[in-house]
């Protein structure tokens, strides 16, 4: 039956591909398929030439799937390299692969020799430095180059293949390999002094590389890295590092003991940070009280580096030593777009963009930036006036961003909402300031090419994305240019040096890959290859490559020490595997050893070092010296006297007592009232004369967020265009980004037709008729004031229409800037007007909407003062730009317009108008400005 159903799904595969289960039929799964009994019984499997077939056809299979397997990668390869090539033609760009490429084709076309020899004149000397890090066709180029060059030319290469770390950049070190292979040994030159470390030092890495015959890995002919000895230069004896006036080892393994099963990674990790941590603590605490130092300077955090493999790593090396009250800053190579600071910008950028929209702004607060809990944010539904300064902050930010660019409106938002303080208090507060500032330099740099705030806001989210990769001025930046310790990577930290370096993880080793695709090269000619057979041949010689990369790794590691180097070692969990325990074990099994044995190699070396190598226990933070540990700072006490009555203010701050507001007026709401959509809004009955047209605009909903809306559609339309679709998807949009059903889409169309039609001054004056040249929006104003006291203001508003209706005003005296935003100041008929929208709900009808309703609404919330305010602003601002200005002449007066009460046929209801007489602005003006 078996055979059948194998006959069966053959027919049914696709043309050329075996059958699924075939291997069932193959010799060896029939013999193994055999049980214990009838083995007994001397019964052998079947035999038949079928079944001899069928094992060359599940061969054949094999080979096929995997020659498709690698023609299909081979495709997708080609394909990648066709079309990244012509997208970036297609946008005018090259790569430095394009060059390459293009370069490499024109040597190798008709016209190659003349260029190769065209080049070679023009560069008849060339020196390649850090050659270890080049790749197959960048050497091919030069080498054709070279071969096409006259007498009296020469092409010299200059690297150290020990140091060939950059894989993954495209480095390979097997074309350095390839190269120096081509070089008669005779005109091969090695450097023999260490410029870097003291002699110390130097034997000490000369012993641990000089145990082991091909420290390097490498044995195959042509492949092989040679470790040559060398000496020290004797410069860095001329400053030396010195404990109370006695040299540390040069190189200090601490042994993490075991109690005869391998330590596990975590535990070893644990000790290997804390003892890095402890070391670090008491060598500062040394130099601090004088007791260590580097020559005539005092041991600081400057000379000290610790090295890691990963970011994480570096993470938890800042964790461990600010637990010991040591400061530090990390050298990394990740992206600022792909830390924390750059999702919490964006959702603030999101904010800024449109303050109305609440879910965005909710997302904004909830950042680590703004700090908002849960509680917080669900507390804002019943909190109006809390709202109101979330959305005022926000619309301060628009407005920096509008106006000067991303970045100062970070730096503005970073002060007003108490962030740089925030993260001071935090104990990542330092990187996570360093990253922000950081994005606004690059977001500010993206502004001039991207003047929309949705272009910029688009950018920080495709930098997020990583859509045009990494760049070097996105690496993050340290966080600190002070005296601290550095935690630096591996690989960037190549090229750098320090007088003491700690490898905590130098030990950490992870399993070595055991699927496909394989990673080597051929060892016939070098050509970088990748096996994608899960059972290649090829494994071990990939596994062997991979190995050898971590000893120069290790290599790089060690010598960026010019003093003193530090690390763990032990019988530790896959540490067998490592640089380590190759150069010390050979491959033996280190997990196998006792105690005893395992530390018999390092004992060795210690002895072959003469001393420069020793083998000792694990600091504790017991060592540190009596009274060295690092002592807490106490803050200096302030004597002095801070004047809290010079200040930013507004006119709601004078209005309600409150010294300090600082927000644009988008109406006030009484005690009490809703600030969310009615349930009766969304529930009438069916039939109702309502429900058949559009809602009535007294029933929408009230308080600060409906104001904020309303006055956001009224910016942003413009006014004699305000009709049909244009107004449709204005009023669209409003709705949208405050939460509010479509069904109000109606309502809010015929308002803001209503409001512009009606004429204002009763005769022609419509807004209707106002370009968007004649007006400006939201007009932010600050003027110096001056020692203000209640009783002054109180004094010069009795003259005003309102002062019989009106509440006195009480606030402490206060002096320094005043603040405001006119929500509309425009011109007419040569004169300039200012006006402020008001959603105050006053009743249902127009009656609720009259003369004398208005006027006690003006009064309750001393809009008097207000409109007051803003006439000396603006007045103050047209004598500076109207040429000729006279007050009497120019100033038409101030409009507060109660939008639920507006319409063209119904006169004056809803708007409420003064003209100040100019001898009280004049008195109002010297009063708050000092005479200034």
């Amino acid at each position: 039956m078996a055979l059948f159903g194998v006959i069966d799904a053959w027919a049914a595969q696709p043309q050329g591909l075996p059958p699924p289960g075939i291997e069932r039929l193959t010799p060896a799964v029939l013999a193994a398929a055999l049980t214990d009994t009838a083995r007994k019984k001397g019964i052998a499997a079947p035999a038949h030439p079928l079944f001899d077939a069928a094992a060359d056809l599940e061969a054949a299979g094999q080979a096929f799937e995997q020659a498709l397997h690698v023609h299909t990668v081979h495709a997708a390869l080609d394909y990648l390299r066709v079309q990244s090539e012509s997208r970036l033609v297609v946008r005018g760009q090259r790569g430095y692969d394009s060059l390459l490429q293009e370069l490499a084709a024109a040597l190798d076309g008709p016209g190659g020799p003349t260029l190769a020899g065209t080049l070679s004149r023009r560069y008849p000397v060339v020196m390649i430095d850090e050659f270890q890090d080049t790749d197959p066709l960048q050497y091919r180029l030069f080498d054709h180059m070279h071969r096409a060059a006259a007498d009296g030319s020469g092409l010299y290469l200059i690297g150290d293949p020990k140091q060939a770390i950059y894989q993954f950049r495209g480095a390979d070190v097997f074309a350095y390999l390839a190269a120096r292979n081509t070089v008669p040994p005779a005109q091969r030159h090695t450097l023999t002094t260490n410029q870097r470390s003291t002699g110390r030092l130097v034997g000490a890495v000369n012993a641990l590389f000089g145990r082991h015959p091909r420290p390097f890995v490498l044995d195959a002919p042509g492949q092989e890295i040679e470790f040559y000895e060398v000496a020290a230069a004797g410069r860095r004896e001329k400053a030396p590092l010195l404990v109370d006036g006695e040299s540390l080892p040069a190189c200090e393994v601490w042994w993490l003991p075991h109690g005869g099963d391998p330590v596990s990674k975590e535990r070893a990790s644990e000790q290997a940070l804390a003892a890095t941590a402890a070391r670090v603590a008491q060598l500062l605490s040394l130099g601090a009280a004088g007791r260590a130092r580097v020559g005539e300077d005092a041991l600081a955090g400057r000379h000290i580096g610790i090295l890691v493999r990963t970011n994480r790593q570096a993470g938890q090396v800042q964790a461990t030593l600010r637990r010991v009250g040591v400061d530090s800053v990390c050298l990394r190579e990740d992206s600022v777009y792909q830390s924390a600071e750059a999702a919490a910008l964006e959702r603030i950028l999101q904010a800024a963009l449109d303050p109305a929209v609440s879910g965005a702004l909710r997302a904004a607060l909830a950042t680590h930036l703004l700090g908002a809990t849960a509680g917080d944010i669900a507390a804002l539904d019943g909190d109006e006036a809390a709202w109101e300064r979330h959305v005022a902050l926000f619309q301060n930010a628009r407005r920096r961003w509008l106006a000067a660019g991303p970045l100062p409106m970070l730096l503005g938002l970073m002060e007003e909402a108490g962030i740089i303080g925030r993260l001071h208090a935090s104990p990542d507060g330092a990187r996570a300031l360093t990253n922000l500032m950081h994005l606004g330099e690059l977001l500010q740099a993206q502004a001039a090419s991207r003047p929309g705030l949705d272009a910029q806001l688009r950018f920080l989210h495709d930098a997020i994305a990583g859509v045009d990769g990494v760049a070097e001025n996105q690496q993050l930046r340290l966080e600190s240019d002070a005296n601290l310790v550095q935690i630096v990577t591996v690989h960037k930290a190549k090229g750098l040096e320090w007088e003491i370096v700690f490898l905590p993880f130098v030990w950490d080793e992870n399993k070595p890959r055991d699927a496909p695709p394989f990673e080597f090269h051929d060892p016939k000619d070098l050509a970088f290859t990748a096996d994608l057979d899960p059972s290649s041949v090829h494994a071990p010689l990939a596994r062997k490559e991979d190995l050898a990369e971590r000893v120069r790794l290790l290599y790089v590691a060690l010598t960026r020490a010019r003093q003193h180097c530090a690390l763990p070692f032990g019988v530790i969990n896959q540490a067998e595997r490592g640089a380590l325990a190759w150069l010390l074990y050979g491959g033996e099994h280190l997990s196998a050893l006792d105690e005893a044995a395992a530390r018999a190699p390092w004992q060795a070396l210690a002895a072959a070092s003469d001393g420069a190598l020793v083998l000792t226990d694990p600091p504790t933070e017991a060592q540190h010296p009596v009274g060295s540990a690092p002592q807490v700072g106490q803050a200096r006490t302030f004597a002095g006297h801070i004047d809290s009555r010079w200040r930013v203010t507004s006119y709601s701050a004078l209005a309600v007592g409150a010294v300090g507001a600082d927000r644009p007026d988008h109406d006030a709401v009484d005690a009490g009232a809703v600030a969310v959509v009615e349930a009766t809004n969304l529930a009438l009955p069916e039939g109702s004369a309502e429900r058949a047209g559009p809602l009535s605009i007294a029933r929408f909903p009230r308080g600060a967020a409906a104001g904020t809306s309303l006055h956001s559609l009224f910016e942003g339309i413009d006014f004699p265009h305000a009709h049909g679709p244009a107004l449709g998807d204005a009023v669209a949009q409003t709705l949208a980004r405050a939460g509010y059903p479509p069904l109000w889409q109606p309502t809010l169309e015929r308002l803001v037709a209503d409001v512009l039609d009606t004429p204002l001054d009763g005769q022609t004056l419509r807004l209707r008729d106002i370009l968007r040249e004649q007006r400006r929006d939201e007009l932010e104003f600050y003027f110096p004031l001056a020692r203000i006291e209640a009783a002054t203001l109180n004094r010069l508003l009795e003259a005003t229409t309102l002062a019989a209706d009106a509440a006195a005003l009480r606030f402490d005296a206060v002096e320094g800037v005043l603040k405001g935003y006119i929500d509309l100041v425009f011109e007419h008929a040569g004169r300039f007007y200012l006006a402020d929208y008001k959603s105050n709900w006053l009743g249902q009808s127009a009656a609720d909407y009259a003369p004398e309703a208005l006027r006690a609404a003006m009064a309750e919330h001393r809009y008097d003062l207000q409109y007051l305010v803003y006439t000396v602003a603006l007045h103050r601002y047209l004598r500076l730009r109207v040429p000729g200005y006279d007050y009497d002449r120019h100033f038409g007066g101030a409009y507060y317009l109660f939008l639920r009460g507006m319409g063209p046929g119904q006169g004056k209801a809803g708007i409420y108008f003064d003209r100040p007489d100019a001898a009280l602005v004049r008195a109002l003006e010297t009063a708050l400005c000092g005479g200034a």
